[in-house]
């Protein structure tokens, strides 16, 4: 198999760090990843922090690939991931678009701790997948936006990339949350429901 980049470890950890390690071994935990690609982080999270029995993480992930990466093996990251997630029976794989999922979500409610968004980064799917994640955080639940200023450098055109999809759902959201870490320059930025 080919090496591929930990995106996680190239820079996201340290906000799983801080934002999530104050919740390990809690009960009745449930996390969604919104994008998942090889589960550097699926593994991490379960390891670290879902380690209660009756915590889960749902993986959410149609491992596909987008035009960002159309030169990615997705047969060989889909096998990848699997290998990685064997034996860890707190996590569950939806292969499906989110929109899917949303459709179909395990609860009712609000009913999820902590949501990672990294799937489709067009303009139109991260506003989608944060306003629907907004409809099942938790109060005191978190909200987190990868790849915040993907595609700035390389000119990719605003309704391609999730800058302006975030700024928009914050605005909308204005009050109902509180930042945790990162920023709209960085790559991470993170968010609680108050």
């Amino acid at each position: 198999m080919t090496d591929y980049v930990n995106w996680f470890e190239d820079g996201a950890r340290p906000y799983f760090e801080k934002g999530l390690l104050p919740l390990a071994g809690k009960p009745n935990l449930k996390f969604v990843q919104l994008g998942v690609f090889t589960g550097n982080a699926s593994v991490w999270m379960h390891d670290n922090v879902l380690t209660h029995p009756l915590s889960q993480l749902w993986d959410v992930d149609t491992w596909e690939g987008g035009s960002d990466l159309a030169d990615v093996d997705f047969h060989e990251v889909w096998a990848l991931y699997n290998a990685r997630v064997r034996g860890r029976p707190r996590i569950h794989t939806r292969r499906e678009t989110t929109d899917e999922f949303f459709r179909t979500p395990p609860y009712e409610g609000r009913w999820a701790d902590f949501i990672y968004i990294d799937a489709d980064h067009t303009e139109f799917a991260v506003l989608l997948d944060a306003l629907h994640s907004h409809c099942i955080i938790k109060s005191g639940g978190i909200i987190a936006f990868d790849d915040v200023i993907w595609g700035i450098k390389e000119e990719i055109p605003l309704r391609d990339r999730p800058e302006f999809a975030i700024k928009s759902f914050l605005h909308a959201t204005e009050g109902s949350y509180k930042y945790l870490g990162g920023s709209m320059d960085a790559n991470q930025l993170w968010i609680e429901r108050v």
